[in-house]
């Protein structure tokens, strides 16, 4: 029987190791939240981008500039829905996770 549907997951996949396998979750979430928002599914979108941003938190743990980038995109998505509230947050929440690698001294 001929089919023209694709596999859900590429067979070159399978030889990813689990950091590898991760990523690409990872970067498939945020991909599918960018869709989402161009057809306007906002709703779609910040599920896509906070399940990149928990799978991050996973693999890197609390901290670091992978964490922070996948927050600075939610941060984004978030300014361009007006929720300035929510951006306030993930933006204390980017301070936070950068905390350990980025000393800035004021005055």
């Amino acid at each position: 029987m001929k089919t023209d549907m694709q596999p859900v997951i590429d067979h070159s996949m399978i030889q990813d190791s689990s950091d590898q396998l991760v990523e690409r979750v990872i970067a498939s979430n945020i991909v599918a939240g960018d869709d989402a928002t161009d057809r306007g599914d906002v709703v779609q979108a910040e599920y896509f981008y906070r399940n990149a941003i928990d799978l991050a938190e996973l693999k890197y743990g609390g901290k670091g500039a992978p964490l922070a980038y996948l927050l600075t995109i939610l941060a984004d998505f978030y300014e361009s829905q007006q929720r300035l509230n929510d951006v306030t947050e993930v933006q204390r929440r980017i301070r936070e996770v950068m905390s350990d690698y980025v000393r800035v001294e004021l005055g």
